[in-house]
């Protein structure tokens, strides 16, 4: 809730406070900071989702559909989640907003 209005930082505390994160609040919190245009940052919580992987937290498409709208040359294939039709959408239309759509 916080994330999707733009409070980001209220959304990063929550977050922070959370002693068992679910896929569910990872990729909100990934999600949250691509959609507001913080590629760093998302890439930052993606990073320590890997980490924390060790507690059965996966990367799912939703996670990479997140770095996708973060920075679009992220599309990392080792985690067991290959391409799919929602991503190549995604950077379909990241390429058009950016007036880079000829381009290959």
């Amino acid at each position: 809730m916080y994330g999707k209005r733009g409070s980001l930082k209220e959304a990063k505390r929550i977050f922070d406070g959370c002693l068992k994160r679910s896929l569910t609040s990872w990729n909100s919190m990934i999600n949250c900071f691509a959609l507001h245009g913080k590629s760093e940052k998302a890439r930052n919580v993606f990073e320590e989702m890997i980490q924390y992987g060790c507690h059965d937290v996966r990367p799912d498409g939703v996670t990479f559909i997140g770095l996708l709208n973060a920075d679009f040359e992220l599309m990392p294939t080792n985690y067991g989640s290959w391409p799919q039709i929602e991503h190549y959408r995604c950077l379909t239309d990241l390429l058009g907003r950016a007036g880079k759509f000829e381009e290959d």
